[in-house]
């Protein structure tokens, strides 16, 4: 994984904190300077009121802890970006179980289902064209299939990227397809518009929100 990309990345979505950090110092300054000359250049014979005086200090308070608070953000935002650096590291060759194409390449791949296969349901594999390639019925109450890379015709599928589907004929009438899930390692993380992105030997890459199960190779 390209740390040095990774952080460039992060460190591209603090400039917001620290602006307003930047912002706030400026208007706490700026307050001081105007505070400052009012009481120097305040009339002796109609000096400024007590109250006035009290409420001007508050605000003075105030712009001091909202300066405080944004440094405080700012600590911990670069707290939770090396979290996120640590926790990515983690997934860094590990399979993960989602939806998408799958790559084959001569090894066979084991599709997986959410749900047990009902009476009459098909096991089909397309290419990235949509064609079938493979199709095979499916034992009453399976959740997973293994496929060889077989076809129709004799010769194994050659490499390439194929979808797995599950087609159910439903007592209606009508034909559910349910996609099918194969796990997939980890090859590189990144962070996207603030979301972790894990790239995939399968050529994939999958929000860290879909991923619904994880396991170590070997």
């Amino acid at each position: 994984m390209d740390v040095t990309a990774t952080q460039a990345q992060r460190n591209a979505a603090t400039p917001s904190s620290e602006s307003a950090t930047q912002t706030a110092q400026a208007d706490f300054e700026t307050f001081i300077k105007l505070l400052t000359a009012q009481m120097r250049h305040q009339d002796p014979l109609e000096p400024l009121n007590s109250t006035e005086f009290v409420a001007q200090l508050a605000s003075f308070s105030s712009v001091e802890q909202q300066i405080a608070t944004n440094q405080k953000l700012d600590t911990l935002a670069a707290a939770l970006s090396g979290s996120d650096q640590t926790m990515a590291a983690q997934w860094l060759g590990r399979s993960v179980l989602a939806e998408g194409a799958a790559h084959f390449s001569d090894t066979p791949i084991t599709a997986h289902f959410d749900t047990a296969s009902s009476r009459g349901a098909k096991f089909i594999v397309r290419d990235t064209s949509g064609a079938v390639v493979f199709e095979s019925a499916l034992t009453d109450g399976t959740k997973s299939f293994d496929w060889d890379g077989s076809t129709p015709l004799g010769p194994t599928a050659p490499d390439g990227r194929y979808v797995f589907e599950r087609e159910t004929v439903l007592e209606d009438g009508t034909t559910r397809i349910d996609q099918a899930k194969h796990y997939q390692t980890v090859e590189e993380v990144r962070f996207l518009a603030g979301e972790v992105m894990l790239h995939t030997s399968a050529d994939a890459v999958i929000a860290l929100e879909d991923v619904t199960a994880i396991r170590n190779e070997g």
